[in-house]
């Protein structure tokens, strides 16, 4: 993409949920099948991955992200702009929609928390982004958003179970839904504050996480969902 379209993309948020379980020793493989559409004008690429174990819908990934202009010629650096021709040409029509944007699923979930599941405790943990969690470009790698926001949960559990014993069901039960937007970038030892609060939705936990910026700005927002069971 970059050496010969002068293209890239920038992630701005991951839906992963799962069908069901499973683990190392329930099958030999895994099948992953994914699709790709542009939205916005070309501006903004969503992808669609279905994997699957011998016809067993596993798991669903659905991925965002921004399209960009790179100049090799200038350090890598990127511009926010939308694809060029030598992409978009190999696209179907049907897999091109101008008019579309992405639904955001995200806010009207934490909206939904917010007034009918509050904040059962809540809890800061403060890191500083060094080079492990970091790209080629210095800039935090969405592949660890994550580890960063799973950090978070188990500070709380282990700061607060406790006073709160319901958190200990953050370690057994399993995530069934994660799903993270990324809203500013975070740069090599930058210090960030991810804020995580424990609520309970009917029988399900949810944690959900808003990942702050020394400058006073929101970086991201995140939730997981566990399993009803453990």
């Amino acid at each position: 993409m970059i050496r010969e379209h002068r293209a890239g993309f920038a992630v701005l948020g991951i839906r992963l949920a799962y069908q069901e379980p499973f683990g190392f020793l329930d099958g030999e493989r895994l099948t992953a099948t994914t699709t790709s559409s542009l939205l916005r004008q070309r501006n903004l690429m969503k992808s669609t991955t279905h994997i699957s174990a011998d016809g067993r819908p596993l798991a669903v990934v659905t991925l965002l992200c921004r399209a960009l202009a790179v100049d090799a010629a200038r350090a890598m650096a990127a511009t926010p702009r939308a694809l060029p021709p030598s992409v978009t040409d190999h696209y179907q029509p049907d897999e091109i929609d101008d008019q579309a944007t992405f639904t955001d699923e995200l806010t009207p979930l934490l909206a939904h928390l917010a007034a009918t599941a509050p904040a059962l405790v809540q809890s800061s943990y403060h890191r500083l982004i060094d080079r492990q969690v970091c790209e080629a470009a210095d800039q935090w790698f969405f592949v660890d958003v994550t580890g960063l926001i799973g950090s978070s949960r188990e500070h709380l559990i282990d700061t607060l179970a406790d006073k709160q014993p319901l958190l200990r069901e953050g370690l057994r039960r399993r995530i069934s839904h994660l799903e993270f937007r990324l809203r500013r970038p975070l740069f090599l030892h930058d210090r960030t504050t991810i804020d995580t609060t424990l609520h309970q939705d009917g029988t399900r936990l949810v944690f959900a996480h808003r990942i702050n910026g020394d400058d006073g700005h929101l970086h991201g927002e995140a939730v997981e969902i566990l399993d009803a069971r453990p």
